[in-house]
């Protein structure tokens, strides 16, 4: 854990780091020019060239910015730069494209997300519950600029030349309220800095997505230089498409997936690693596992891997059990308090859902209610795929073209199933362990949502998304870590890097084509 904290003078780190330093400054520079004329959206030369049909631009556009990361890549390549910086290069100027060209409101669920966002800003850490069962607060007017009617930027620049008045109104937003406060502190902040230099509504919006997005790039950047192998593997969950778009929105998700992913990299850090834990592991592995179980209810049993830490990092076996379990007792008491308030406050329940019923059939007979949950990916396993791989961005409405797909696919399997470090071996039990609590959390997920979204008795779990698997596929990937095939030394490095910009790149212009489309001039 001491690699992470480096010592040296701000002198010697620009020194060491003067080529990463200007190629990510001139990198950042040509996406922030990029959002420029793509937003100078009335009489734009860039306009005028998309008019007409911007399939043809697209894939100029695709070629002419990869190229640009070409050349930085090959540069760099000339001296070894290491994987963490290598995702920031690529994370910091794409995921501002993914934050700032994607009209605000446009993405699922952000205008409840903003609206989550604003009251907390306020001080307000509950949403308050109205004697008619209304969960919601008396917000400003001028917050319904943020809204799913955004779906292009004509939609959006006559949204915000709209005059909404003064003062404000009651607002539901009952599926965002049952989300702690802790998934929008980013999202807070930049609102709260924001609006003290008097920036408006949009700004403001704007603001949070970039704080949400630098919070999870940050944290992110920690888990790829934490843990002791599958780096590549980390870096490619943490830029694919459906992850930059939710890191660069005003969404909870954005959190949830890096604080969790975190946590898998720094458990598995503490497994490999020679030293014993010291107070500052301690200290971590606490607010990490707190902060797993209060980021999503359906993810805590993640809580339970730090059992596999070895008790030889501990000063004794019975050390290690009270530690460990104090920490996740703690997680635990956290969690179920959080989940009895909102079950008596938020709980949300959709399509003549009745939750409580629902639960009562699933106890009447588990084994119907397993084949249930069998049916459903039996159905749908190519959906969830497909969706962690490019389908269904934006609002559900931007599907990514296979062309692109067929090689991040590809690319996920090598990943995920070839090993980089013929050092660390990983015994059965442990990958047995890893699978129990991954099955634990697709239980929770597709109970949560079953009672959430489905009349009772109903034959399939409708409401999972793709997006809710993002913080369990690095657990995917030790799982299937095989130590028989190198990755390393077999594929150059940076042709990986170069496949991952073209994908996020194809992606962000399929999503351009959508909200420039030419219908709406």
């Amino acid at each position: 854990m001491k690699a992470l904290i480096k010592r040296d003078s701000i002198k010697n780190i620009l020194r060491n780091n003067i080529k990463f330093i200007s190629f990510s400054i001139f990198l950042i520079f040509l996406s922030l020019l990029l959002i420029v004329l793509v937003n100078s959206i009335q009489g734009s030369v860039l306009v005028k060239l998309f008019h007409g049909g911007y399939g043809t631009v697209a894939p100029l556009l695709t070629i002419i910015s990869i190229s640009l990361y070409c050349i930085v890549f090959i540069i760099t390549s000339k001296k070894k730069v290491d994987i963490s910086k290598i995702f920031l290069m690529i994370a910091i100027p794409i995921g501002i494209a993914y934050s700032v060209c994607i009209p605000v409101g446009l993405l699922p669920d952000e205008e409840n997300h903003m609206r989550r966002s604003y009251e907390i800003s306020y001080g307000y850490l509950f949403t308050s519950v109205t004697e008619d069962n209304l969960v919601g607060r008396e917000l400003p007017r001028e917050l319904r600029m943020i809204r799913l009617s955004n779906s292009n930027y004509k939609a959006l620049d006559e949204n915000t030349h709209t005059y909404y008045g003064e003062g404000k109104e009651f607002v539901e937003f009952k599926n965002t309220a049952a989300y702690t406060f802790i998934c929008y502190l980013p999202q807070v902040i930049g609102i709260v800095l924001a609006r003290i230099f008097g920036a408006g509504i949009l700004i403001q919006a704007y603001a949070g997505r970039i704080c949400n997005l630098l919070c999870y790039i940050t944290i992110m950047y920690f888990a790829i230089k934490i843990i002791p192998f599958k780096k590549l593997a980390v870096m490619l969950i943490a830029i694919l498409p459906i992850s930059l778009q939710e890191a660069g929105s005003l969404a909870a998700d954005s959190i949830t997936n890096a604080i969790c992913t975190f946590f898998v990299a720094y458990v598995i850090y503490l497994i490999y690693s020679s030293d014993k834990l010291n107070k500052r592991d301690y200290a971590i592995l606490t607010i990490t596992s707190i902060l797993v179980a209060l980021v999503k209810i359906i993810y805590l049993p993640i809580c339970a891997l730090m059992y596999l830490i070895p008790s030889n990092k501990f000063d004794s076996k019975k050390k290690k059990f009270i530690v460990l379990t104090v920490i996740f007792v703690i997680s635990c008491v956290l969690n179920l308090t959080w989940l009895r308030f909102v079950q008596h406050n938020y709980l949300q329940a959709y399509n003549g859902a009745i939750p409580s019923k629902q639960l009562e059939y699933i106890f009447d007979d588990p084994i119907r209610y397993l084949l249930i949950c069998a049916r459903e990916f039996n159905v749908h396993v190519e959906y969830y795929v497909r969706g962690l791989l490019g389908d269904n961005l934006s609002n559900f409405d931007v599907n990514m073209s296979s062309w692109f797909q067929a090689p991040l696919l590809l690319l996920t399997i090598l990943t995920f199933v070839f090993d980089e470090n013929d050092k660390i071996k990983i015994n059965w039990k442990t990958k047995a362990y890893f699978g129990l609590i991954i099955l634990a959390i697709i239980a929770l997920l597709c109970t949560s949502e079953y009672i959430s979204w489905n009349p009772v008795g109903h034959f399939m779990v409708n409401g999972i998304q793709s997006r809710y698997f993002i913080p369990i596929l690095l657990m995917i990937a030790f799982v299937c870590n095989s130590r028989k095939i190198k990755l390393q030394g077999k594929i150059n490095y940076i042709y990986i890097y170069i496949l991952l910009v073209a994908i996020d790149i194809h992606a962000l212009s399929y999503m351009l084509n959508n909200f420039m489309r030419t219908d709406i001039f």
